[in-house]
């Protein structure tokens, strides 16, 4: 089991609204969407949160 397999199975066992991936291209970013290689930029969290809960 890989880790974001883990997360999956976490969250539907917990009843845990799982939001996004290990993997950028998942959710239609790239590189100019991060600071650098793990921090994206507070706009596009903004986005992506907004999107997923409202």
């Amino acid at each position: 089991m890989d880790a974001m397999d883990f997360f999956k199975n976490y969250a539907n066992n917990n009843n845990i609204q799982l939001i996004g991936s290990f993997n950028p291209a998942d959710e239609g970013l790239n590189g100019s969407d991060f600071y650098d290689g793990p921090h994206i930029r507070k706009e596009v969290l903004d986005r992506i949160v907004e999107r997923e809960l409202f």
